[in-house]
């Protein structure tokens, strides 16, 4: 009976373990193209601070006023906007965008892996676009971030998320509205460890459902659009 008696109260700690662990990282997510930040658990004040705003150089490229940027934003802003000459033709609709974009972050940048050492000291700015597209490293807030930069730019509704991974590692993705439907992206999960020269930009979780991502991903849902259809999903493109 003893045994059993401790048995339980094992079970018991390490399920109060699991939900506290699980209840410290909650869902956020960060919205733009309205200007407002939501989250599950902190105010709008704490989450700007924490996150990178992205909004300041994506309106100055729609609106044509650059006074506003700083130095490090005005970097960002002429890197995009080059990129964007480069990528975009006026005959490309929102999904070849979409994937242009994609396939250009993920051939840009590599993972910084210095964040993966004990210490997790890596590159500075390689969770914001400056680390992405002027170090061309990036961690999964780099990626994420650069890619909500250019969708806002090029007004596709996009959404990022900062949740965690299936290990209980913090993460971050975004959400994106191609042809009136929202399908998630995980422009990190498509950029693999290690990076190398010429080899093939992969397409696993380009505008894939919600089911999907959940056998990888972990987070809140509720405040985010439902995401029913396939028709623009990679596989279903190729």
């Amino acid at each position: 009976m003893k045994a059993k008696t401790v048995l339980i109260l094992l079970s018991a700690v390490i399920l109060c373990l699991t939900g506290c662990t699980e209840s410290q990282k909650p869902t956020t997510i960060v919205d733009n193209s309205s200007a407002v930040t939501t989250s599950s658990s902190a105010d709008s004040e704490s989450v700007n601070d924490k996150y990178y705003d992205s909004t300041p150089i994506s309106q100055a490229y729609l609106t044509g006023d650059t006074s506003s940027l700083d130095e490090k934003q005005t970097e960002i802003y002429n890197k995009a906007v080059s990129t964007i000459n480069d990528l975009i033709t006026p005959d490309m609709n929102d999904y070849e965008k979409e994937l242009a974009v994609h396939d250009y972050i993920v051939g840009c940048a590599s993972y910084d892996e210095a964040h993966l050492n004990a210490l997790g000291i890596g590159l500075p700015n390689s969770d914001n676009p400056y680390g992405c597209l002027i170090n061309g490293k990036a961690i999964c807030s780099g990626y994420s971030t650069t890619f909500q930069l250019f969708m806002d730019m090029l007004e596709i509704p996009c959404k990022t998320i900062y949740a965690t991974d299936f290990e209980g590692d913090d993460h971050s993705w975004n959400i994106v509205q191609i042809g009136g439907s929202w399908y998630y992206v995980d422009v990190c999960w498509d950029d693999p460890i290690p990076d190398f020269t010429d080899r093939p930009v992969r397409h696993k979780y380009f505008n894939v459902s919600k089911e999907y991502m959940k056998t990888k991903h972990v987070w809140n849902d509720t405040e985010l659009p439902y995401t029913d259809s396939t028709k623009f999903s990679y596989i279903t493109r190729i």
